[in-house]
């Protein structure tokens, strides 16, 4: 039996029913697909047991579900096919023209845009060669005439024009693929003269327009090649070790272009001559049929019925069935209808029908199947149906379905779909103060913190910050209210109400949040500005009031912490700035007040820290004394000169100065309170003096000496005053 086997999948999931057979009975056909028109090709092709050669060109519409036929433009078997369907072009390439090995460098090429075919010329005739596409470009590699043939031939769709590369090898009956994203084409295996066979893999790369090697783990001809282009694999399974043998391999290279590596894998049986194609969408890869031989007194071909699959989902391998047992020659698939085709011979039955794997295609249902056809009808706008479906389902409330959708798909934003059934991508339009998100089944309304002032929103506006909406509806965004001093909006945006600003915090108008009392200030519940903390307080970070300043500190204003009183100063509690001690009066640091010095202690003026003892007398002082009070120091039964007297004699001070200024100079001056004295100052107690000044103990030591010694100057001053 020759016959096509055509798999409709839903997964792995179907049946096999019969369709239709090719136009003639055949097998070693070959076939391509052009995938935008849904267009698949079975060309060529040989009859058994009178060996006819046949240009037949079986073409299967999957738009109409229906079958036409074309002609070769010479009869031929063993061809190469390929199609570039960006430019949608199916080419049919060189080929044997009868059992007796004459070869041909025709092309038939099939233009779907113009619906006619074209005659080209490869520039080697041959047979058993390769093809593949990638992008614009299709290559035809390889093959025999002879001898083997390296050249590969190379159209170029966009700019209509032929070139030729050649393989690292000369070799035929080698497998072709290509993975377009990546812009790769591989040309792998094959043999060569006496039957030796090959591993090498020629890559090009589209891309650097450069060519590389790879090699395939075990050296094989009569193998089968595909890819999975958008997840970067391609698949080289089973063949033949030497092309007169039987030594049959279930090897399976894979070569991963995302990580530049290959791995093996295993066919669940060895097999030659077999067939591969792929579900790219599906993440399917297939390989199909082929034969072993059994050696006698002669080769007898075994066909294989299994089916390989492998997922690329799930990275696993299972296998399914022919009907028969069946040798394919060819396989294609068509994406868009999850088609996979199996094309080959099966000589028990001596028939040609056509099998599918069926399942209608997403937004079609299975109405009746015959063995003519498969009756696929699509949905009508407003219902659907998945992949295998037997009937179409209603569109679903806050959805839409055109007509022979898939699947129903989400109403608009801005609109909403209460009915099922609906097929308007916009039932109805959401009005202002509502807005509808994608896939609604009414109207929402419009929420507090927001307004939805348009027609057909998806999505509500939200208020901008440091503003509030408490209504629910609103048309317009001055429904949007600023917050108000003092408070503030619990959210950057789309705020529901206002929150009075707590204690140590404060709200400036339209804020989305209290911010912190800084120091030297303090900030009451719900207040709208920072209050300068007072002189006599102080203020730390996230105050609420102002704190008073403690007895021993002063407070100026906006302080942050108390200030400590210094020695021979007075801070009572609430100070604004330290007071000075009085004489006769003393204090340490961080003093409250100051201390009354004791009887017989006194101090040089105000601002002391301590107070001094009295002088105890070493040497007759004749008088001098400390009185109570510890105010004054004086001269007790002497001349007192006071301040007035010396205002009144000022005269007679300055002409003096001015006549005895020389004789002055020796002298010093003790001026206190109430009164004032003279004594000679010897050259050498100038510094003494001075020194003293910072010790209190020897400056009333000096004092003491110098009074002493002065004693019997006093007569002459007082003369000399008059």
């Amino acid at each position: 039996m020759k016959y096509l086997i055509l798999l409709f999948l839903q997964l792995i999931t179907c049946k096999i029913i019969n369709i239709k057979p090719l136009s003639v009975t055949r097998y070693y056909f070959s076939s391509t697909s052009l995938q935008s028109r849904g267009l698949a090709f079975f060309a060529g092709g040989l009859t058994s047991p009178d060996y006819n050669v046949y240009g037949n060109v079986d073409i299967f519409d999957a738009v109409t579900n229906s079958w036409q036929t074309a002609q070769l433009s010479i009869p031929r078997y063993f061809i190469a096919a390929t199609s570039i369907d960006k430019h949608n072009i199916a080419f049919f390439a060189g080929g044997t023209t009868s059992i007796f090995g004459s070869f041909t460098d025709r092309i038939d090429i099939f233009d779907a845009n113009t619906n006619k075919w074209l005659i080209g010329s490869l520039s080697v005739a041959r047979s058993f060669l390769a093809a593949t596409s990638l992008k614009e470009l299709a290559f035809f590699a390889g093959g025999v005439n002879l001898q083997e043939v390296s050249t590969i031939d190379i159209y170029n769709a966009t700019s209509q024009t032929w070139f030729v590369a050649n393989l690292s090898i000369a070799r035929d009956s080698l497998a072709a693929t290509s993975l377009e994203y990546h812009g790769l084409a591989f040309f792998a295996g094959g043999d060569g003269f006496y039957g030796q066979t090959f591993s090498q893999v020629d890559i090009f790369n589209s891309k650097t327009q450069q060519w590389f090697i790879g090699q395939l783990s075990v050296n094989r001809t009569y193998l089968a090649a595909t890819s999975l282009p958008y997840q970067g694999l391609v698949f080289f399974g089973g063949g033949t070790l030497f092309q007169y043998g039987n030594i049959i391999t279930n090897v399976v290279d894979i070569y991963d272009a995302n990580l530049d590596i290959w791995t093996t894998a295993e066919l669940s049986e060895p097999r030659q001559m077999l067939s591969a194609t792929s579900l790219p969408g599906h993440g399917l890869v297939f390989f199909g049929g082929g034969f072993i031989y059994i050696l006698g007194y002669s080769f007898i071909n075994i066909p294989i019925e299994t089916i390989d699959v492998y997922n690329a989902t799930n990275k696993t391998w299972q296998t399914t069935k022919f009907l028969r047992e069946f040798q394919t020659s060819s396989a294609t698939y068509l994406e868009k209808y999850s088609l996979a085709f199996f094309g080959g011979y099966d000589k028990t039955t001596m028939t040609s029908p056509i099998y599918v794997f069926s399942n209608c295609p997403a937004g079609y249902f299975n109405n009746t199947i015959t063995t003519e056809t498969l009756r696929c009808d699509a949905c009508g706008a407003g219902s659907y149906a998945n992949v295998g479906a037997t009937q179409c389902l209603i569109c679903p409330q806050g959805y839409y379905c055109e007509f022979a959708f898939a699947n129903p798909l989400p109403s608009f934003p801005g609109c909403f779909a209460p009915n099922p059934g609906n097929f308007y991508q916009c039932e109805y339009i959401c009005e202002p103060g509502f807005y509808c998100k994608k896939g609604s089944i009414s109207q929402t309304i419009c929420p507090q913190g927001y307004y939805c002032d348009q027609y057909k929103m998806g999505a509500p506006t939200s208020c901008q910050s440091g503003t509030y909406n408490q209504n629910s509806g609103s048309t317009s965004q001055n429904a949007c209210q600023v917050c108000p001093a003092g408070t503030y909006c619990n959210s950057n945006h789309s705020a529901t109400n206002i929150v009075p600003c707590p204690a140590q915090y404060y709200c400036p108008i339209g804020t989305t949040n209290y911010m912190a009392c800084p120091g030297g200030y303090y900030c009451p519940f719900a207040t709208n500005n920072l209050i300068s903390c007072p002189s006599g307080s102080y203020c730390p970070e996230l105050s609420s009031v102002p704190v008073s300043c403690p007895s021993g500190f002063y407070c100026p204003s906006l302080t942050t912490s108390p200030i400590g009183c210094q020695a021979g100063w007075q801070c009572p509690v609430g100070s604004v700035r330290p007071l000075i001690c009085p004489k006769g009066t003393y204090s340490l640091s961080e003093s409250g007040d100051c201390t009354q010095c004791k009887s017989g202690e006194f101090t040089h003026g105000p601002g002391s820290s301590t107070c001094i003892e009295c002088p105890v007398s070493r040497i007759d002082f004749d008088g001098w004394h400390c009185m109570n009070d510890a105010q004054r120091l004086v001269f007790a039964g002497g001349w007192t000169l006071s301040i007035v007297s010396i205002c009144l004699s000022i005269w007679k001070i300055h002409r003096w100065v001015r006549h005895r200024r020389k004789k002055l100079m020796e002298y010093g001056v003790i001026i206190t309170w109430r009164n004032i004295f003279f004594y000679k100052r010897p050259k050498n107690e100038v510094t003494l003096i001075e020194r003293s000044f910072f010790d209190d103990a020897d400056r009333m030591r000096y004092l003491e000496q110098m009074i002493y010694d002065l004693k019997n100057d006093v007569e002459k001053l007082k003369t000399i005053l008059r």
